[in-house]
């Protein structure tokens, strides 16, 4: 396997720009997601409550998701995805203040955690989508798109291991400060730029209409329609939501074996990234697509059945590693194979699909982990998931075929 080429993306100088800051601050992201979930598992004690705050936070990618992919089509990506990046800033700081003061409680995290969704699901496909305007060259958009996944990755395997020790050293309360903190590097990032932006729709065109454009294109475009059902399905399926109870209950660990956990799947992630990014071509890339999803539900499975940390610390890699490819695979060939004037409605359509089916997962997980306990609520997720990858068997083919038909790489 080639090394990778990381000169192809990055010698777009708004690009490096925003790659850049966007590192600092995906990395307090992490700190703080890892800091809630912790923090709401150490007041409540509950599955049922780590898994309702999981679903607060990302079930408003159902409603607002959509709306994001449309604006994305129609108004400056660069000023919207500034505009979100400062409001999770404020977010951040607001969070932190009430954990200091004693008012963050976990009624008070299920609706913080909401609004943070409701920005999130506009934030995510207007960001995604804003690769195309920041990377001018066709050819490195593949490239671009592997980068991102690896910072995504990258911090994920970063920000817990940091997350952790600002737990055990100083409390939850520091994490909120210093995540609000590092928003600051890619607001700058973003202010620095000088970007020519393409806005492909009319700005005065109904919203409604261009709603019910891109849902129509999307199911009745089979691959795209493939590749949207996949990633809700898949993303259903609760594993690391559950990692704090699985630390807890069954490892007998604390918010460090947790960051374990976590690490362990942010490097499978990363490789995977990695993985990605070293293809000499997209093509055929939805085979590697299916063989993930295996991987996920076998990986589920197998971990239903660990009690040593350093078993669930391998299954936690190779089911981190199978997550990445399967998403960040589906997103490399959506951005390939839809129209470009509807670029931004599809991936919003996928954002929601996936981002609404997770929190969905982690309530009926959170339930299903309460009620059975948590190693049998692996095990139905990896059956479940390995049943989805028998039917996506099927369809692959139609995937790889317009991947075929579409791609220059």
């Amino acid at each position: 396997m080639r090394f990778l080429n990381f000169t192809g993306a990055l010698r777009h100088r708004n690009f490096l720009y925003f790659y850049t800051g966007y590192a600092v601050s995906l990395t307090g992201s992490w700190i703080q997601t890892i800091t809630t979930a912790w923090l709401v598992y150490r007041i409540t004690g509950s599955g049922f409550w780590l898994g309702a705050v999981t679903f607060a936070g990302q079930i408003p990618a159902f409603i607002f998701a959509p709306i994001g992919g449309v604006l994305a089509d129609r108004c400056s990506r660069k000023n919207l995805v500034l505009t979100t990046q400062v409001i999770l800033m404020i977010q951040a700081f607001l969070m932190g203040v009430l954990f200091m003061t004693g008012m963050l409680y976990i009624e008070v995290i299920v609706l913080l955690e909401i609004f943070l969704g409701m920005v999130k699901a506009i934030d995510v496909p207007v960001r995604q989508a804003f690769i195309i305007d920041m990377v001018e060259d066709k050819d490195d958009i593949h490239n671009a798109i592997a980068l991102n996944s690896i910072l995504f990755n990258s911090a994920r395997l970063i920000g817990p291991l940091i997350a952790a020790l600002i737990i055990s050293r100083a409390g939850e309360g520091w994490s909120y400060f210093i995540n609000g903190v590092s928003f600051t590097a890619v607001v700058f990032s973003l202010l620095i730029m000088e970007i020519k932006e393409k806005i492909l729709s009319p700005v005065d065109s109904p919203l409604a209409g261009e709603l019910l454009e891109g849902f129509d294109y999307a199911f009745n475009n089979a691959p795209v329609f493939t590749l949207i059902a996949a990633g809700a399905f898949f993303n259903f399926l609760p594993v690391m939501v559950l990692y704090p109870v699985f630390a807890h209950d069954i490892l007998s660990g604390n918010s460090g074996t947790y960051g374990l956990l976590v690490s362990a799947s942010g490097m499978g992630a990363l490789l995977g990234a990695l993985f990605l990014a070293n293809r000499r071509s997209c093509l055929g890339l939805g085979s590697a697509v299916s063989i993930a999803a295996f991987s996920l539900g076998a990986g589920t499975l197998v971990l239903s059945f660990s009690s040593s940390v350093s078993a669930a610390c391998i299954l936690c890699f190779s089911v981190g590693g199978a997550t990445m490819i399967l998403n960040a695979g589906s997103n490399t060939i959506l951005q390939r194979i839809c129209d470009p004037a509807k670029r931004g409605r599809v991936l919003s359509l996928w954002i929601m699909a996936a981002m609404g089916a997770s929190p969905l997962g982690s309530f009926a997980g959170g339930m299903a982990a309460n009620c059975f306990g948590i190693q049998p609520t692996y095990l139905i997720a990896g059956l479940i998931g390995l049943g989805g990858v028998i039917i996506l068997y099927f369809y692959i083919p139609s995937v790889n075929k317009a991947l075929a038909e579409n791609v220059i790489c």
